[in-house]
């Protein structure tokens, strides 16, 4: 198995991973995210770009990483990560959808 740190590390990476697909799926109710991409909103991509950045500093700046008592994951791990967190988030697409376009029932 994982070590805690590198537990803790997967766990958190998630988390933030999962907000910031929220902050793209939240931007509307009724449209799909893809749509939600041609919306102009200049300080979306700053806040990603923070988010990833800030992230990324935790994860791979050793005394950063220490101080919260984390593990610096792999590439796979991440990429692990950021499926459970789409995984995790992009469901309410699919509610969304079915909320706004329902399927007729027999």
């Amino acid at each position: 198995g994982y070590t805690y740190e590198l537990t803790r590390t997967m766990v958190f990476s998630t988390l933030v991973m999962a907000n910031m697909i929220l902050t793209l799926v939240n931007r509307s109710f009724y449209d799909s995210i893809i749509r939600t991409f041609t919306y102009q909103n200049r300080l979306v991509p700053w806040v990603l770009a923070i988010t990833t950045t800030l992230l990324l500093i935790i994860l791979y700046f050793l005394p950063v990483t220490t101080f919260f008592q984390l593990d610096s994951p792999d590439i796979w791990q991440l990429l692990r990560c950021l499926a459970v967190a789409g995984l995790s988030t992009l469901w309410i697409e699919l509610f969304l959808k079915q909320k706004f376009f329902p399927i007729n029932r027999l």
